[in-house]
């Protein structure tokens, strides 16, 4: 599956890319002006920085560009799968992020490799040009740093940066849901409880997602918020594929999450839906980190 936002929709799941909460002084050099983000949700209010161009974590500067350049030439020479189907309205340069994105995910490209441009290019058949869109976007969301006349490397992952990524995202729709709550029209919870019964009844990973975007699409659409939807507009996938494919139990926590919010909401209690919700995310963040990590997608150390 391939993360794709329409402007009243989201999909499933999106969330800020690893290098969301990685402040540094690379940070603090770039930062001219804030985000325009609304107080009630204060801990969005972040710039996502590539990777600082001197350092990396264990490394001296020396040395880590020196391992940059070790592994320069392993990624050119390597053979790249086909990218996975997508949506068909989407960019030249949504498409080159989300395959790269996936090479990273599926451990094709490695921190501190060097991102093949002309060999993803022939691969997805585009100029050099939506490429370049597409890594630039991964540089703003963390995947990448850009260096000049050097091309782009990929950027280690961070655990706990899943993590809070993944609890934000909650954050996020909790807050979502309030607003639902307060500005929808009275048969939401129903239309609510109908799409989660229908999520009991497959174990179907094509069907259950399908299931689950029209959970949250629901939830977004009845906030009539267009901050929300800016917010989850400019986030990214952690995970390249199916969600629910590729992560194992992740359909047993949403199932139980998601029974737990519509009940809580039927229950007039939507401060335990908004919880809930945050948990559940949480949840899904703790089975991501497990796969990366036992992907090798973390830094050693």
């Amino acid at each position: 599956m391939t993360n794709f936002i329409a402007a009243s929709a989201v999909t499933w799941p999106l969330v800020p890319g690893p290098a969301t909460l990685a402040w540094s002084r690379t940070t603090v050099a770039r930062f001219v002006q804030p985000v325009s983000w609304p107080p009630s949700v204060p801990l969005l209010m972040t710039t996502h920085p590539s990777a600082p161009l001197d350092w990396c974590p264990g490394r001296t500067p020396h040395a880590h560009i020196l391992h940059r350049m070790a592994t320069t030439n392993s990624a050119s020479s390597r053979a790249y799968p086909d990218p996975l189907p997508g949506p068909s309205r989407r960019s030249g340069g949504d498409e080159a992020a989300d395959y790269i994105r996936m090479l990273i995910f599926q451990g094709y490209l490695r921190a501190g490799e060097r991102v093949p441009q002309d060999q993803i290019a022939e691969v997805l058949a585009l100029s050099r040009i939506p490429v370049r869109e597409g890594l630039v976007a991964l540089e703003r969301d963390g995947w990448v740093t850009l260096e000049l006349n050097r091309g782009a490397f990929v950027n280690s992952l961070d655990a706990d940066a899943v993590r809070d990524s993944f609890e934000l995202y909650g954050i996020l729709f909790g807050f979502a849901t309030r607003r639902a709550v307060e500005r929808s029209r009275a048969d939401l919870i129903n239309e609510l409880g109908r799409i989660e019964v229908s999520m009991r009844d497959t174990d179907d990973p094509d069907v259950f997602h399908a299931h689950t975007i029209e959970f949250h699409n629901t939830i977004v659409k009845a906030s009539r918020s267009p901050r929300v939807k800016a917010m989850l507009r400019v986030s990214k996938g952690l995970v390249a594929g199916n969600f629910f494919e590729q992560i194992p139990g992740s359909i047993e926590v949403e199932r139980r999450f998601t029974k737990r919010i519509v009940r809580a909401l039927q229950s007039d209690d939507v401060d335990q839906a908004v919880d809930d919700y945050r948990k559940m995310m949480v949840q899904q963040g703790k089975l991501v980190v497990k796969v990366f990590k036992d992907r090798g997608l973390f830094e050693a150390g």
